[in-house]
């Protein structure tokens, strides 16, 4: 349980539109991780194959053995290719759903806060506001924002 909005909140509560604005930073930071993964496939699959078809003092080569490796290292880079693919589509998702605040002042905020991940601080003075305005047009900005509800739910 948690509080949110000056309301208590359990684990399995619905998703708000500030949660799920939050959604397209966590979503970056995955998408590092799984760009980082796959250069470390392939950077293994370099060594791998260097290792498996130069190895003097052999006279016979696995060449199944190398295949077999190359194949299983190119499913493991494919399946994180996918992840990173779902994972731009949440944050376009994100994107769209501050794309339809009509506000430009609310729309620029929140690319600021959720899509630029800039500071309060940083975004008040961008945009010539005190912070307490910042604030104000945040949560005003969150009134604003449409998101179908079954992206809510997710």
């Amino acid at each position: 349980m948690f509080v949110q909005d000056g309301r208590e909140r359990q684990e399995g509560d619905r998703m708000d539109a500030k949660d799920y604005l939050k959604l397209a930073w966590k979503v970056d930071q995955r998408i590092d991780d799984k760009i980082e993964q796959i250069n470390i496939l392939r950077e293994l699959s370099e060594k791998t194959t260097a290792v498996l078809s130069g190895m003097p003092g052999k006279s016979t080569r696995n060449i199944h053995s190398r295949e077999e490796v190359i194949a299983r290292m190119m499913d493991a880079e494919e399946a994180l290719n996918q992840e990173v693919l779902n994972l731009m589509e949440i944050r376009e998702n994100v994107r769209k759903a501050i794309a339809g605040v009509e506000n430009v002042e609310c729309r620029m905020l929140l690319e600021e806060r959720y899509l630029c991940y800039h500071g309060w601080n940083q975004i008040a003075e961008d945009m010539g506001y005190s912070l307490d305005n910042v604030y104000k047009l945040h949560r005003k900005a969150l009134q604003e924002i449409s998101i179908d509800t079954e992206l809510l739910n997710a």
